[in-house]
């Protein structure tokens, strides 16, 4: 063997141990520190496995050199002989190189010892290892495996070795392996990885983590494939389980019906489900948003101080209302905890709730506790031990027992044990199985009294339909309970002589009663003189009902009252005394033994006293008494007298009280009929006094019973009448008003469409409720009134508000005005006017008064004019306007006038009521342009309630009525809405100002009255008008007429206006009559230069005669003004000028100093009269 070769096989060698050294300690670290050892341990065994395939390796070569080496010494021993001295020449080189073989053979011997070693240990971790190692054949079949491939797949050796690997492979992953393995196959990869799914023995499947390695001979040929597999089922499912449970996760926070979200320490969003999209409408992206970027400023500061108190004190729970998709409000509980972390900030975590419906629910419960607290039935609420836990307050009325001294008993406590133990356990099984019951109770109250209650007890459910606890609304039915019983005891008497039953069962009156009574008794017995007595137990009188005397009815006022005598005396009074029948059979014997006050003669005249011992007439002998008796009570005593001593037998008085019984439960009988119609009269007067209609339906709709306004409310909504069926309400369905709730619970509501749409209000209620209905009441207004009412305030208030925006512009144009007229006047003094310039200047004058009366038309509309009040006839004014009109109005407009007698004086402003009259009367002249009537009619009314009054702002009291009609043309709906706003018209252009109307609404409201109409298309229109017959007389401007006056006498005037044009008309005024005018533009202005060298005469300030101030300006008004210059002159005078109107102020104003008030605009004469006639007071 060569050196070269020897040399490269101890290279071969030392590399596959050192390899072999290498892997075995890559393979122990990583086996025994790896995290996940399982699923890497295939990637360290193929190594190993290569170790062993390296050791046999060697095993082969070193047998192949030692045949080699024999056979070399051979063929040198055969040639020794040949060529010996070729052998010892080369003998010295041979010595060497076997002393270098056999230390290279001790070397090889230590290498193969460590690689028996090495395989050795391979074989055991083979066999142990817990990754399934098999070895696979190249047409795919198993040729081996270990021990943790068997018991992986459930297979023994000798089931499983030749089997192909498709044959445990999941068909499904069958296509993926083999494709891999051809590849490797090919030499196209050295090794591949995957996860696969096996096919266990017993049919499951089995995921593995799978490393597969081609192996090769010594030649390099593909010889088998070998695969570890790692069973990687438990992590699989638990992949499959995390996945699911993230998913499920995911879908219930996406579900939630509420907000979830978690933000970090800074109050940025790091999680929030799909509900701030759907809710919220948030399109963005919210992660790592902070709340001010999401939400309004202000909630989003009260956001962060909340996170800041959860992260400092822990889980909060908070209110809040957040906005929400459609621009609305919801509140929102919201719970909010801290979420720690380790070495790390903690997180705040929320879910807000929308408790939107439960507040509104729990505001609907406080108002149900409300009506419960006050309802005037008992009702209680009991645990399901049947304890009480609540009673309303009318729980001790009915019982007399605090409702503190009945909370945690059972109501058993007030038991009266009139009824059995069946009855109360019947009660209890129906209501804890769910259902409800209906019974009556006999209890006993805290005083030992007996009473009826009448009780429904239910069970009170939870929303998922379990028993919580029971309830129980109970009403006292003592009385009714009591008159049924009377009822019954009548009934029975009157069954036990059916006879008189039937004969007394047509009696309606009590003397008709009697009558009947005697008639039958008069057929059983003697009855030569016959009394039915009445007693009073209250007065304690006994008075005659009714007396026959031989056949013959006595007038039984005649018939003097008994008083109810002591015990033992007096007959009559015996009976009733001890309610027992009593027989004389002597007559005179028994009146002598009592006391008595009266007795009847032959012919019917009453005597004081008793009877004669002697008497040749016929007197009494014997006498029958039984007391009329009701439920024990006596009420009464029916006497039979006889002539005869003697005349009755016992069985005379069992008949005689069987009768007393029959005829004392007629006579109640009629007696209650009595009381009955009268109470079914003070009943139907009662339902007809209702001011809203009232039916009263039975179980098959037909109308039993309808009160006036109820039969015209039926004319109007279905045309029935009482009698018949009762099916529909204009057009709706009748069930549609008795079986669904209107909106809020309460009154549904009827319009019916027309010219004048009428307005009503409907409420169904059960005579009784239950599942069966045995009839309805229906409730029926008529609130058109109503309607018309609120229709008519919202229209007063706009046109208030455009009243006081008129106001506002009136004062503006009259500050304009009375500049425009001053100086056109101041003008007209010169005497240089060139030719024309006068006639100009009364022009510009003339139409500035007409723009002043237009503004004061639009101030009588907005109530700011001062009215000139005296008493005047208001008839006397029609007829003067009337002559005045029919001047105007063509004649193809008849105008009449009619008054109903009476007197029509009131105190109002004459000027202003014929602006009124004529303003409409030229209105209804437009609105009939091809001719008509236009009527006025006047009448008194009088106010007094119950009687609703023609407008619900009218007050009691008496009134004027004045009407204005036309056949005119008619109005429309919405143009009878804004008739009274200023402006509005519907005549052509330049064909009216639409103030006519405005004016005549502001003018009526200035006397204090109110205005309405009517109107329809083609029908005409009819104002009425409503003034009081009485008003205070209001404080009315100055009329200065118009007279000489005298000019200056060099008096000092302080002028003050904050108009500049105005202020210098009026100073150029006063300056040519010869005053001495100061100016200020405002309050303060003229109390700072009240010391300055103008203001003063000489060394001393001058002294003012009269200050003319306008009252309203800016930053000091002119009242305020006069009062801090009368401190130091009491008795300086003032004139105030305004352009508004101080009608209710003038008191005040003259209290102030101010001697008269002056409204703009004012001529040239006015103001200087006015000035004149002041100075001279």
């Amino acid at each position: 063997m060569s050196s070269k070769f020897k040399f490269a096989l101890w290279l071969i060698a030392r590399f596959m141990l050192g390899g072999l050294f290498l892997c075995s300690l890559a393979f122990l670290q990583r086996f025994f520190f790896a995290k996940e050892a399982r699923f890497q341990l295939v990637s360290y065994i193929m190594p190993l496995l290569y170790g062993g395939f390296s050791m046999a390796a060697i095993g082969y070569l070193e047998r192949r050199r030692r045949e080699l080496a024999l056979d070399k010494l051979a063929e040198s021993e055969e040639e020794s002989a040949q060529r010996t001295r070729e052998s010892q020449e080369r003998n010295a080189e041979l010595v060497q190189v076997n002393r270098k073989l056999q230390a290279e053979s001790a070397r090889n011997r230590q290498v193969t010892e460590a690689l028996r070693e090495s395989e050795e240990k391979f074989r055991t971790m083979y066999g142990s290892s817990v990754v399934g190692i098999a070895k696979i054949s190249l047409d795919f079949r198993i040729t081996q495996a270990n021990t943790a491939y068997l018991q992986m797949l459930g297979y023994k050796m000798e089931e499983l070795r030749g089997k192909k690997l498709s044959e445990i492979t999941y068909p499904e992953d069958v296509p993926a392996n083999m494709e891999q393995q051809i590849k490797l196959g090919r030499g196209e990869i050295e090794s591949y990885q995957m996860r696969k799914r096996f096919i266990h023995q017993d049919g499951r499947t089995v995921w593995g983590l799978l490393n597969a390695n081609l192996i090769r001979d010594e030649e390099g040929q593909p010889a088998y494939f070998m695969g570890n597999v790692v069973d990687i089922t438990a992590e699989v499912q638990a992949e499959s389980a995390l996945r699911e449970s993230e998913g499920r996760f995911a879908a219930f926070m996406d579900r939630f019906p509420g907000a979830v979200f978690i933000k970090d320490a800074e109050n940025r969003y790091v999680y929030f489900n799909s509900y701030y999209q759907r809710v919220f409408k948030f399109q963005e992206q919210l992660l790592g948003k902070f709340p001010a970027e999401v939400w309004p400023l202000e909630l989003a500061q009260k956001m962060v101080a909340e996170d800041k108190l959860v992260l400092d004190q822990g889980y909060q729970v908070l209110a809040n209302r957040l906005p929400d998709r459609d621009g609305g409000e919801h509140y929102y509980e919201t719970h909010k905890f801290p979420i720690p972390r380790p070495n790390q900030p903690p997180l705040v975590g929320g879910i807000a709730l929308d408790i939107t419906a439960r507040v509104a629910a729990e505001e609907e419960i406080r108002r149900l506790s409300t009506v419960i607290e006050q309802t005037a039935v008992t009702v209680v609420i009991t645990d399901l031990e049947g304890d009480i836990v609540y009673a309303n307050p009318y729980f001790e009325t009915s019982t007399g027992y605090t409702v503190a001294a009945a909370l945690g008993q059972n109501p058993r406590f007030l038991k009266s044990d009139q009824q059995e133990a069946a009855f109360y356990q019947k009660l209890w099984d129906t209501i804890t199985a769910g259902q409800t019951w209906h019974g009556t109770f006999i209890n006993r109250r805290k005083d030992g009294e007996l009473y009826h209650e009448e009780a429904t007890i239910f069970p009170i459910k939870n929303t998922a339909g379990e028993t919580i606890n029971y309830a129980a609304i109970k009403q006292d039915i003592t009385a009714r309970v009591r008159a049924e019983e009377r009822q019954a005891q009548l009934l029975a008497q009157q069954v036990a002589i059916n006879e008189l039953a039937l004969a007394l069962g047509g009696a309606r009156d009590l003397n008709q009663l009697c009558h009947t009574i005697y008639q039958y008794v008069q057929t059983l017995m003697d009855a030569w003189m016959f009394i039915i007595s009445f007693y009073d137990d209250e007065t304690e009188l006994i008075r005659a009902g009714y007396v026959v005397l031989a056949g013959t009815q006595l007038d039984v006022t005649s018939f003097p009252p008994i008083p109810l005598a002591e015990p033992g005396q007096g007959v009559q009074s015996q009976v009733i005394r001890t309610g027992e029948p009593l027989y004389a059979p002597n007559y005179r014997q028994a009146l002598a033994a009592t006391s008595t006050e009266y007795h009847v003669h032959e012919n019917g005249v009453i005597s004081a006293g008793p009877p004669p011992a002697e008497t040749e007439e016929s007197v009494t002998q014997s006498t029958l008494y039984v007391p009329l008796k009701i439920t024990g009570k006596t009420i009464g005593v029916l006497q039979v007298q006889s002539v005869e001593l003697d005349a009755y037998c016992p069985e005379d008085m069992t008949l005689l009280t069987g009768v007393a019984n029959v005829a004392a439960v007629a006579i109640q009988n009629v007696r209650l009929l009595e009381q009955v119609s009268q109470q079914a009269r003070q009943i139907e007067e009662t339902i007809n006094a209702v001011p809203e209609g009232v039916l009263l339906l039975d179980a098959q709709m037909k109308i039993v019973l309808a009160n006036p306004l109820g039969k015209e409310d039926l004319a109007v909504l279905a045309d029935v009448q009482v009698g018949e069926e009762l099916t529909q309400l204009h057009g709706k369905p009748l069930t549609t008003f008795l079986t669904s709730a209107a909106p809020g619970g309460g009154w549904h509501e009827l319009k019916l469409e027309g010219e004048t749409p009428q307005y009503f209000e409907l409420l169904a209620r059960p005579l009784e409720p239950g599942a069966e209905q045995q009839g309805w009441v229906l409730v029926i207004r008529n609130v058109t009134r109503e309607w018309e009412a609120r229709a008519r305030a919202q229209r007063q208030e706009r046109l208030a508000a455009i009243g006081q925006l008129s106001a506002g512009i009136a004062h503006d144009f009259r500050n304009l005005l009375a500049g425009i007229i001053l100086y056109a006047q101041l003008s007209q003094q010169q005497f240089d006017l060139v030719p024309g310039m006068k006639q100009n200047l009364e022009i510009i004058i003339g139409e500035s008064k007409k723009a002043a009366d237009l503004v004061g038309q639009i101030l009588d509309f907005s109530r700011s004019s001062t009215i000139d009040v005296q008493p005047l006839d208001l008839q006397v004014l029609i007829v003067e306007v009337l002559e005045l009109l029919r001047r105007t109005i063509p004649e193809s407009v008849q105008l009449t006038f009619t008054a109903a007698p009476g007197e029509y004086t009131l105190a109002g402003d004459a000027g202003r009521l014929q602006q009124l009259l004529t303003n409409l009367a030229l209105n209804a002249r437009d609105a009939m342009p091809g001719g008509g009537t236009l009527h006025i009619e006047l009448s008194n009314m009088v106010v007094a309630p119950p009687e609703p009054p023609p407008l619900p702002e009218l007050s009691p009291g008496e009134w004027i009525c004045l009407t204005v009609s036309d056949t005119g043309t008619g109005m429309t709906a919405e143009v009878r809405t804004h008739i009274f706003e200023p402006f509005f018209t519907t005549k052509d252009v330049d064909k009216g100002t639409g103030l006519g109307l405005a004016q005549v609404h502001g003018i009526v409201k200035l006397h204090g009255g109110y205005i309405d109409l009517e109107s329809r298309l083609g029908r005409g229109t009819t104002f009425y008008i409503y003034l009081p017959v009485h008003l205070v007389q209001e404080e009315v401007s100055a009329v200065v007429a118009a007279r000489p006056f005298s000019p200056g006498q060099g008096e000092t005037i302080l002028l003050v206006e904050d108009n500049t044009d105005l202020l210098l008309a009026c100073q150029q005024l006063l300056e040519s009559l010869g005053y001495r005018v100061l100016t200020a533009s405002n309050g303060e202005a003229a109390l700072g230069s009240r010391q300055t060298a103008r203001w003063s005469k000489g060394n001393s300030p001058a002294k003012l005669d009269l200050v003319i101030t306008d009252l309203i300006m800016p930053k000091m008004n002119g009242e305020e003004l006069v009062a801090k210059l009368r401190r130091k002159n009491p008795t300086l005078k003032a004139l105030g000028v305004t352009g508004y109107v101080v009608a209710g102020q003038k008191e005040m104003l003259r209290a102030s100093g101010f001697r008269d008030v002056l409204h703009k605009p004012f001529d040239f004469d006015v103001l200087a009269q006015t000035v004149r006639r002041i100075l001279d007071e």
